[in-house]
């Protein structure tokens, strides 16, 4: 998760191999850091800008179907929960879990506002899970009134009239 400080290291490390070589050695480093540059633009940045929409990956169904059918409030792992608010321009609030088991709020990435006591309890909430988080989810589900209610390829979507989220363990 904190790969970002690479962004940092790799061009303050070019820039030190910069001054301590000499003219021999900095060509072919101007040429690595061009072939580098414009593979990146090319395989990253032109499809981005060539596309107007995302792409319809499963993710990107998960969030229409939540949108669709006016679940505002969802759980997730990180990795899922940011990227199915942002698929949905912030229409359905998926908040962290740091586990599936627990449902837990996962703490230093997410606002204690987006779970109970903060939110009332008694309200419609889905949650999002894959198929390799679905035995762990299952555990919690054991006793709760939590329906699937929809399967989109490796995402399974539940929901209740209730919100289980765990604020403090």
């Amino acid at each position: 998760r904190y790969y970002f400080v690479l962004v940092l290291i790799i061009p303050f490390g070019i820039l030190i191999i910069w001054q301590r070589t000499r003219n021999f050695v900095r060509i072919p480093i101007i040429m690595i850091v061009l072939i580098l540059a414009v593979s990146n633009i090319h395989s990253v940045y032109f499809p981005i800008m060539k596309s107007s929409e995302p792409p319809e990956t499963d993710c990107y169904q998960v969030a229409e179907y939540l949108e669709e059918n006016q679940y505002y409030l969802a759980y997730a792992t990180f990795e899922n929960a940011n990227t199915i608010t942002a698929l949905t321009n912030g229409n359905v609030l998926v908040a962290s879990v740091a586990s599936t088991e627990k449902m837990d709020i996962c703490k230093w990435m997410t606002s204690t506002k987006w779970y109970p006591p903060e939110i009332a309890r008694d309200q419609v909430t889905a949650y999002v899970v894959t198929e390799t988080e679905l035995p762990d989810f299952m555990n919690f589900v054991n006793g709760k009134d939590i329906q699937e209610v929809q399967q989109i390829g490796n995402y399974h979507v539940f929901a209740s009239e209730y919100n289980y989220v765990n604020l403090l363990e």
